[in-house]
């Protein structure tokens, strides 16, 4: 994604008697991206870290101290939603609803997606979620949903109902059932239209901060929403490199 950096580590050796120092230039597609500097004790090895932070899709070379290493910055997969659970399915006005989601990354390479909870057809959250290749993670929210009635809740291609208070007299408690979503859809629905609920009502409500589980050792979350527009992935085995240069 932009400003995901890429690193290389690389070995300077001072095979003299006396501490001696390094300098070199960190390019991109031939452009000088970074310098580094920095002394080497007397018959020591030192890794010196270097990296650079390609932000448009395509091929690029990194060139570091006469090594070059090819780079490939590729759009990220699209990651695909399913098993939407609302929790409990019946509950008090403003008591929490817990509505959770598997989102999985059926590709080889990483992906990015944008995972929108609707109420009623209005957006009430949103998450910038990034798989590993391969990966599966469960996504959870919580809600607070004030207006009494039969609501709506959709993430994805997936919708579920939750009824606040009674559902004759508005009124009431809550008990444990669960609803659970349908087909399944895309992570990346972030742009939908906002359109009323069924029953005409407007529900006010608000969101907390989401929970994650994984099944997989990806990455975690936190890349800001308005990212996912811009989101490009670095796909290469820079890590390989690296164990074959301490090898």
């Amino acid at each position: 994604m932009p400003g995901e950096t890429v690193t290389v580590d690389l070995p300077v050796t001072n095979a003299g008697g006396t501490a001696g120092s390094y300098g070199f230039d960190v390019r991109l597609d031939g452009t000088t991206v970074a310098t580094r500097t920095g002394s080497v004790p007397a018959n020591t090895t030192r890794w010196v870290t270097a990296g650079v932070s390609p932000t448009t899709v395509g091929a690029h070379t990194l060139a570091v101290a006469g090594e070059r290493v090819a780079i490939t910055v590729a759009e990220p997969a699209t990651l695909e939603s399913s098993g939407l659970r609302v929790e409990p399915s019946r509950v008090a006005p403003g008591s929490p609803v817990e509505v959770s989601v598997t989102v999985a990354n059926p590709a080889d390479r990483p992906g990015l997606g944008n995972l929108t909870v609707r109420v009623d057809g209005e957006t009430v959250d949103n998450r910038t979620v990034r798989l590993g290749p391969r990966e599966e993670r469960t996504v959870e929210f919580v809600l607070r949903i004030e207006a009494p009635g039969e609501h709506r809740v959709a993430v994805g291609g997936d919708t579920a109902t939750v009824q606040v208070g009674d559902a004759n007299t508005g009124d009431g408690g809550a008990d444990d059932s669960t609803g659970e979503g349908g087909s399944g859809g895309s992570a990346t629905d972030g742009g939908g239209e906002d359109t009323p609920g069924e029953g005409g009502s407007t529900a006010k409500t608000t969101g907390e901060p989401s929970r994650t589980t994984s099944d997989g050792g990806g990455s975690g979350f936190g890349v800001p929403a308005a990212a996912v527009a811009l989101g490009w992935l670095l796909v290469l085995g820079l890590a390989a490199v690296r164990r074959q240069r301490r090898g």
